[in-house]
């Protein structure tokens, strides 16, 4: 399974179909004589340690004071983008241009739709992804407890 964060080459998502793919393979996904692609590329690079991070944890949580740390407390993950316009017949990259604020000016409308949707969407393993969590609810007291019997 390949994900932005597996090679130095990232991925590359179809900015037509939305399929995304590694660059190897992408050639045989090319649709038309020329295709538009956008890399993305992930790093995680480790943050630098906090004298907070040693602390033993006080209560029982995950990502809040006083809790567990997550990895995101730890690492910090770097994001590159970048579009790519590959081309079927000689299987070669024709231009990377970087996507950033100054060249989102200058691509047309709809490029910059498909690769901010591709950008800022949200799939369902981050949807689900635990960030913050507390063991604060109330045990109710059953109104049967004093009729139990207790054993020795």
């Amino acid at each position: 399974f390949y994900n932005p964060f597996s090679s130095d080459d990232g991925i590359l998502v179809n900015m037509n179909t939305f399929i995304g793919t590694i660059p190897d393979l992408a050639f045989a996904n090319v649709s038309q004589d020329r295709d538009i692609f956008l890399r993305v590329v992930k790093k995680r690079v480790e943050k630098a340690p906090i004298e907070s991070e040693n602390k033993q944890p006080t209560k029982l949580a995950i990502g809040v004071e006083g809790g567990f740390s997550t990895d995101d407390d730890k690492y910090e993950t770097i994001t590159k983008n970048s579009i790519v316009v590959l081309e079927n017949k000689s299987n070669a990259i024709v231009t990377e241009v970087p996507y950033d604020e100054e060249v989102k000016t200058k691509l047309p409308e709809a490029v910059v739709k498909s690769a901010e949707s591709i950008i800022h969407h949200v799939g369902l393993a981050v949807q689900q992804d635990l960030t913050a969590w507390q063991d604060d609810e109330e045990i109710p007291v059953t109104k049967y407890y004093q009729d139990l019997p207790f054993v020795d």
